[in-house]
């Protein structure tokens, strides 16, 4: 290049080089490192149909901001997730769904699962503080069980903070504000 040093060339090879190493394990490898210039995002894609535990996307969320890059799992192309697999991860217990199994409501949606699927993925919110929680798709994800479905459709959501509700029995659940 005119008007540069060799040392000069050299260290930009060098920069370009590590970049494109720091890519290629962000697309191509699990946990991405945190970015080098701080508090930077960091995107990282998964196989959809194989993806990794949900702890370790948690993990990756808590120590170095690693997000699930949106061409990998959106809306329109959910990762698929075994449906038991996600139980730990419920945020209301069976007993604790505002429409509970025997209702109207939650046979009307069992029926039109049963019969055309999942429409609306799950979604996992991830919060930095180590919460996770199944925050929109309970019901759907009760009525999976239900009906011996293997695998869920979900996407991510990335937050600062996630809390699950913590109420145990039924009475407590009617009394707690929503």
């Amino acid at each position: 290049m005119p008007g540069w040093t060799l040392d000069e060339v050299f260290l930009k090879m060098k920069l370009l080089l590590e970049s494109w190493r720091r890519y290629l394990k962000e697309v191509h490898s699990g946990c991405p490192e945190k970015h080098p210039m701080g508090d930077h995002r960091v995107y990282y894609a998964i196989d959809r149909f194989n993806p990794p535990p949900v702890e370790d996307l948690l993990e990756c969320w808590m120590e170095n901001s690693g997000y699930v890059r949106d061409s990998s799992v959106n809306w329109k192309k959910p990762a698929f997730y075994k449906t038991e697999d996600l139980i730990p991860h419920r945020e209301y217990k069976r007993h604790q769904l505002m429409n509970k199994p025997g209702t109207e409501r939650y046979e009307e949606l069992k029926a039109d699962i049963e019969e055309n699927g999942i429409k609306e993925t799950l979604i996992i919110y991830f919060g930095k503080n180590g919460g996770v929680k199944i925050g929109e798709g309970n019901h759907r994800h009760e009525i999976a069980l239900d009906l011996g479905i293997p695998e869920v459709p979900v996407r991510f959501v990335f937050w600062q903070n996630v809390y699950k509700n913590e109420v145990e029995d039924e009475e407590d659940f009617n009394e707690t504000p929503i």
